[in-house]
């Protein structure tokens, strides 16, 4: 069984925004001369081709540039530097080998004029994670041995600049990688998080390769040295919820009455400057994606001219181009096209605001979780801080990431999220109009994390739009049963 871990701890950081760019509409790559593909078999097979290499597990970088820049949003900063430990340290992964110590592995050999697949293939993994020894061996297919064939120019001496490319974490049929969702990490000092097997792909791309006839060894060219990188991008979302930490107390017990303010000891006006003040409950959210590649099952694919993987990208929809994509594309569990309706709205799914051509997907492998009251520190996560982590294997996607609160309870225009400043009692509202990020264009990280946070703040109102009062009895019942839950009842 393959398994990739990756390992999440405490690690210090910053955050900035950058300015948007245009970029063209990636073309999906095709595999030049793709032959048929080979398997791999026991390199002390006679007649075989031996193959023997070393490779380490590089570290991924903490991404220096801005991810997404969206007007009004110059706040919400993106960028990250490391402080305290050191980045490859705190946030790494490691691979974990199968009972027999090995992982599955792809291989590509390829040169000028082809490329061929190598199934079949089993690296043993060494260092803890950070190291992987291939030895293998590959048979002439007697058809095309002499020339017409990778393995067959090798064997001659005839093929220009023949490399290896491997990939690690793909799924079983060598042909395509099943994302595994979003995942909900929470921060506790000194422990750390496994995420699910193979979360992401490791790639070492475009290794050049040298042939021994005599010997009939195929290894390293002269200096060359392998270094498996994350191909593409992790994305993580932080959730900082500016809110007053304190709210009137009011009960609602009655449908038709309404809710009824809870007075101090002594005071009997019902008046919200008369109310009992109480701590504000944590906002339930639901963390949504659109279009980027993390969110449909992706085929792998080759591009030997330029010795790069290309994941998903016959799918890949970067400008939007296909507004029926999701029709063919498989989306991957854990994530379900969202049914959001406003009440005094027309249409579906707006909750992200008022940006065209998005189509959310929610992220049900989570559900929905509580975001508490409390400021961010810039370098470092908070005690069981909860954040969102991604996978994005196509560096070129397109696309955004968002939340949704699902009923906003204590964070809505009712009298329940009223504070009272200065003698003035405001209704509170969460606005839904900067609640997205999308990818800036001309972004395409490799080997790169990725860190955006989502700033839940209130609109102070004097006088309620009564949008609280569309869904009353559904609200009425939610606010009940979240009134016993906080023991505000």
């Amino acid at each position: 069984m393959k398994k990739i871990f990756m390992t999440l701890a405490a690690v210090g950081l910053f955050f900035s925004c950058s300015k948007e760019n245009a970029e063209p509409q990636l073309q999906p790559s095709t595999q030049q001369g793709q032959e048929t593909a080979l398997q791999a078999v026991d390199p002390n097979t006679p007649g075989a081709i031996r193959l023997s290499l070393d490779a380490e597990v590089a570290p991924f970088e903490v991404a220096q540039e801005s991810y997404s820049e969206e007007e009004g949003q110059a706040a919400r900063g993106t960028r990250i530097v490391a402080g305290g430990p050191a980045v490859s340290k705190s946030l790494t992964y490691r691979i974990t080998a199968g009972q027999d110590g090995t992982v599955p592995v792809l291989l590509y050999i390829h040169d000028s004029k082809g490329v061929t697949q190598v199934n079949g293939a089993k690296g043993e993994v060494s260092k803890d994670g950070k190291g992987l020894r291939l030895k293998l061996g590959a048979l002439l297919n007697p058809a095309t041995a002499a020339s017409n064939s990778v393995l067959g120019r090798i064997a001659n001496g005839t093929a220009q600049s023949p490399k290896l490319s491997i990939l690690v974490g793909q799924d079983e049929d060598n042909k395509m990688f099943t994302n595994k969702g979003p995942q909900l990490v929470t921060y506790e000092a000194g422990k750390t998080t496994e995420l699910p097997d193979n979360f992401v792909l490791l790639k070492a791309a475009g290794i050049p390769l040298k042939y021994d006839a005599a010997s009939k060894q195929l290894g390293l060219a002269d200096g060359a040295t392998v270094s498996l990188t994350m191909q593409g991008y992790l994305l993580g979302a932080r959730f900082q919820n500016t809110f007053p930490s304190t709210m009137c107390r009011y009960q609602w017990d009655n449908l038709a009455k309404g809710p009824v303010v809870v007075p101090r000891p002594g005071l009997s006006t019902a008046s919200p400057k008369n109310a009992q003040v109480v701590a504000r409950p944590p906002i339930g959210i639901v963390f949504r994606i659109d279009n980027l590649s993390a969110t449909y099952k992706a085929s792998i694919a080759l591009d030997a001219k330029t010795s790069t993987f290309n994941i998903g990208e016959d799918l890949l929809n970067a400008e939007y181009q296909e507004p029926n994509i999701l029709l063919r594309r498989t989306t991957i569990p854990g994530l379900a096209p969202s049914k959001t309706r406003v009440p005094h709205r027309f249409g579906t799914d707006i909750e992200h605001g008022t940006r065209e051509r998005e189509n959310f997907l929610d992220a049900t492998n989570i559900g929905e979780f509580f975001v508490p009251v409390r400021t961010l520190n810039p370098n470092n996560f908070s005690e069981k801080e909860q954040f969102v982590v991604v996978y994005c294997p196509n560096p070129g996607d397109f696309g955004s990431i968002a939340y949704r609160s699902p009923m906003k309870l204590f964070y809505d225009d009712s009298p329940l999220s009223q504070v009272v400043k200065g003698g003035t009692a405001y209704f509170q509202p969460l606005k839904n109009k900067e609640n997205s990020f999308r990818k800036r264009r001309g972004l395409k990280p490799e080997n790169k994390f990725h860190f955006v946070t989502f700033t839940i703040a209130p609109t102070d109102i004097t006088h309620s739009a009564g949008v609280w009062t569309y869904d009353k009895k559904e609200r009425h019942e939610a606010y009940k049963q979240a009134l016993i839950k906080y023991g505000l009842n």
